[in-house]
Order: structure tokens, then sequence, then C-alpha cells
């Protein structure tokens, strides 16, 4: 292959998934992946351990890259725990007694959480403990529990909520802990209570990291599904307190969806957030596109495959299209999400037949990224909080409509149209759920100047859905919808994608 040949069919801009991502081209995550503020040292060696982000913003891809940095390193053992099967039903079973279920889920956590990370303590070599006798039979009684021989998280949760399940009270403890505790109940709660001051003994010249993954893929609409992550986050808190305080090399790192976390109880929320979280966000200033973060993802991947430094847009892409320049273009449909940027150059890719892309062939690729990939990533985004009925009846009645921007009103004539029978409590929730995602933003009107103003979720994270006022499709569904592509009337700026302006 010559010099001459080598362009933009030769990228390698990446999958959607961090797994596949780590799997097929782990260099895509170890070299070109962009930590502008040095996240994968903050979660190893930080106080930080909760990862907030929209979907698509990259929180798997951390904890993916911080596991294959680290997978030839004798110290530092990480471990990602995927939850996306998470049987939340056998999960409460786990502490048997009448309490309500928010005084139980921290409990179940805490026995799960613990004996995850002893699981990995007992496969570390360089543990240094008081007795080393005892600490050999608390090993013993965790395998005789069958806890040590379950390959993942979900299989710990099914042998401690079988009814069969009994507790191994280690030798050395069977007198010992019930003179400590001859009033307790001998439960899980009474076991990890008995267990807490030998974990705070543990130390080691390696450190055991944590990383739970997954909550993207495991909502609906339960209130114990809601309860049980606030618990997880919650719990993961106190115990990596715990460890700090007595210095035990661990800590246990959540990654969550900002959306759910601000959905969940609690009244120390904020605090957690403010103290221990790391939020992803990608948003930059769309008067000035070059400077975008995600650009620099995009080059950086480019310099990756070919070995020299590019820009991608100006290199490989026309300048403009459809009157407008490219990369805010490309940009405008996205939200602003390492995945929907890497995603859209790739979909632009793929329609390119030479070393460079010309005009057809951008536009092909812009409307292959819409209609098979932004739209069913909405779809995603969705599942969980609408039904698939209620999904396929928003989809089709906004393609009904055949406009970028309308009001309720129209999708709700819209809705009556194609047959749906949609309630407006129904409808008013998809509408927030569709605005939450950045698939819908509001048409604003400025108090002061009357003049009109687009606002989106992801230009404004504080913002929410307004019933009364006009609604508009994000610009990477147009052509999905196959709705009509010239410029706004004079009354509604095209370039403007914020409140402010």
């Amino acid at each position: 292959m010559t010099n001459e040949s080598i362009g933009f069919r030769n990228i390698d801009f990446g999958y959607a998934s961090a797994q596949t991502e780590a799997r097929e081209n782990p260099s895509l995550l170890t070299e070109g992946y962009l930590d502008v503020h040095d996240l994968s040292e903050r979660l190893a060696k930080g106080r930080e351990w909760l990862v907030l982000g929209y979907k698509g913003s990259g929180k798997s891809a951390i904890a993916e890259r911080l596991r294959l940095i680290h997978e030839n390193d004798p110290l530092m053992f990480v471990d990602i725990v995927n939850i996306e099967d998470f049987e939340y039903v056998k999960f409460s079973n786990i502490v048997r007694n009448n309490e309500a279920l928010e005084t139980n889920l921290p409990t179940a956590w805490s026995w799960i959480l613990y004996s995850y990370l002893l699981k990995s303590f007992f496969n570390d070599q360089s543990i240094s403990i008081d007795s080393t006798e005892e600490y050999n039979q608390i090993k013993s009684s965790f395998a005789e529990m069958g806890l040590l021989s379950a390959p993942d998280l979900n299989s710990m949760v099914r042998i401690s909520s079988e009814s069969s399940f009994k507790l191994s009270i280690p030798k050395f403890a069977e007198k010992k802990w019930a003179q400590k505790s001859e009033a307790e109940k001998i439960d899980i709660r009474w076991f990890m209570y008995n267990l807490r001051p030998y974990i705070a003994k543990i130390r080691s010249q390696s450190t055991h990291l944590m990383a739970i993954d997954g909550l993207d893929d495991i909502l609906s609409n339960s209130n114990e599904q809601y309860a049980s992550i606030g618990a997880l986050i919650f719990e993961s808190h106190r115990i990596n307190e715990f460890l700090k305080k007595n210095s035990v090399p661990a800590k246990i790192i959540v990654l969550c969806r900002t959306d759910i976390f601000q959905l969940l109880g609690g009244a120390n929320k904020n605090k957690i957030r403010q103290d221990y979280s790391i939020d992803l966000d990608w948003n930059s200033n769309p008067k000035f596109p070059a400077r975008s973060q995600l650009v620099k993802i995009g080059n950086l991947r480019a310099k990756l495959s070919l070995r020299k430094n590019v820009d991608v847009v100006r290199d490989f892409l026309p300048r403009r299209i459809e009157g407008r320049n490219s990369l805010k273009l490309m940009l405008d449909m996205t939200r602003h999400t390492p995945r929907d940027y890497l995603q859209i150059l790739s979909y632009i890719q793929k329609s390119t037949e030479s070393k460079s892309t010309q005009v057809s062939e951008m536009r092909n690729g812009l409307r292959e990224y819409s209609s098979k990939y932004f739209l069913p990533e909405i779809h995603d985004e969705l599942d969980g909080y609408v039904s698939l009925d209620g999904i396929r009846g928003i989809t089709s009645s906004i393609e009904q409509i055949g406009k970028r921007d309308f009001s309720y009103e129209d999708l709700q004539n819209s809705a009556k149209e194609i047959g749906w029978n949609v309630a407006d409590v129904e409808l008013d929730n998809i509408l927030r759920v569709l605005y939450e995602c950045s698939a819908i933003g509001n048409v604003r009107v400025h108090k002061n100047s009357g003049k009109r103003y687009l606002s989106y979720k992801y230009r404004n994270r504080s913002s929410s859905y307004k019933k009364n006022e006009a609604i508009i499709l994000h610009r990477g569904l147009w052509r999905a919808f196959n709705v009509q592509w010239e410029p706004f009337g004079s009354e509604i700026d095209p370039d403007v994608t914020s409140d402010e302006g």
C-alpha cells in the first residue's frame, strides 16, 4: 500500500462498545484514549471513586483502560464487575428478616462487596496480616460457603440468596464471636460486624480495585431497582471510607449514568458527588467547534492508525456541506459524547471509497449514521423508562409529522392519526425522557429580547422539558425521520443550540 493510498479509510475509530474495543483493539484505549484530567490515575490513587456520565460519555472506556494499563502490573489487581444481568429479586432475599427493604439492601451490598474484595485478597500473594492461621480459616469459610468458586458477582448473589445457604463461621471465631455477640442473631449482618475488624488489618504491597459497571443496562421502572442502585452507591461510599481509614489497599469504583444518579434518593447524595465523583462532560462552546475535545479524540485515533499527526476533518473531509461548516454540522449531529462523534466518523468512513471523502459520500454517511446509529441509540435510551409500545408509538408519531419542530398538540394529533391511544400522562413522561437523553429540545423565547433559542439537555444540564414550548428534534435524528434540511426561518437561528445563545 503506497503512502498516496493511505487516508481516511485506514483509520480505526473504534467500536460502539468499550468491551469490544478492549478485546479487538486494546491500543485504542491504552494509546488512543484522551485522558484529559488524568482520570485513570485519580481512580487508581486518588479519593474519587464514582464516575458519572450520560450514555456514551466513556464510563466503560475508563474502566477498561484502567484494567488494560495495569494488566501486567503484579501490584495492581483491577477487576471489572459487570452487573448488566443483575438479579434484583434474588438480591433482595440475601438478608432474611422482616425489616424494611431500605434497611436490608445496604447489608446485602455490604455482604456481596466485602465478599468480592476478599476473593481478590485471597489471590494476592503479598498479603500480610496479624494471624495467618486466622486469615486462612476465613478463606476456608468463604470457600465452604461456595463464594470463592463463584465466577462473578451474580453467582455470589445467587448462592447467598438460596434458602439452603448457611454461614460458615471460621473455627477460631466459633466461641470468640459468640461471646462478643451473645444477644445477636447469627445472620449476615452479625457475620459482617465480626468480620470487619479482620478486614481492617489486611495489608498488601498491591492495590485492589473493583470497578462496578453495567448500570446502563439494567434500568427498569422498578422502585426496588432504584432503591438497590442507591444502596449500592451509599454502601460503596461507606466501605471506601472504612478501607481508607484503616489503610486497607482497596477501593470500589462505581460507574453510573448521571440521569440515574439524579433520580436516586438520599440526603448525602450531593456530598458524595461533590467530594468523590468524576463528571464526564465533553460539551464545548459551539462557536468554536475546532476546540472540542471530541475533535482531539478523533485526531488521536487517526494518529494511532496512520502513525502521523493529522487533522481528520481538515485533511480528509469536505470543508462545507449543506451550506454549513462540516465540523460544526457533525458536532451538532451528536450529543457531544465520544461515542456519538466516533460513530459519525465511522459512518462517513464506510461511505468513503477513496483517500478522502466527497460531499456526496459524506451526505450518505450522515444519513446512515442518523438512521442506523443515532435513532437506535435513542431507542436504547428509552428502554427501561418507556414500554416497547410507547417507543413504537412515539417513533411513528414523529415520523408522521414530518417536521423537525412541532407542538405538543401536533404530536397528540399525529398519535390519533396512526391509532396510538396514548394518555397525556404517558406522553408527557415519554417526552421528558426524550428531553433527558437530548433526543428532543425546546424552542425557547428570551424574556427580554423576544428572540427564540434552542435548548437541549446536553448543552444545559440544569434545563428541563417544558410542555408549553415548541419541540424540536435533535439534528442527529433529522435524516432518520426524513425531515426537511432547509435552514430555519428568520425567527430561529440554526446555529444557536443553548438557552444562552
